[in-house]
């Protein structure tokens, strides 16, 4: 079994390899529409999305102050 494990590591590609780098480590996005999700990163699904799990939002709010809202996994 350790021999397919070693095969099959070697076969992974330097993006698939960067991207398991980040596995499990604390990960803050900037989203397109002004919010920023802090979190740890988890994996990237078949579509492409991240997951990250012990996620916070915080958003900027029209009246200069900002709201945090946490989402559990």
């Amino acid at each position: 079994a350790r021999l397919n494990e070693t095969i099959v590591a070697a076969l992974r590609s330097p993006a698939v390899r960067e991207f398991e780098a980040f596995l499990g480590r604390s990960i803050r996005i900037e989203v397109s529409d002004a919010r920023v999700l802090r979190g740890v990163f988890r994996c990237v699904d078949h579509e492409g999305n991240i997951v990250v799990s012990q996620c916070h939002e915080l958003r900027e709010l029209l009246d200069g102050h900002s709201e945090t809202r946490f989402f559990s996994s």
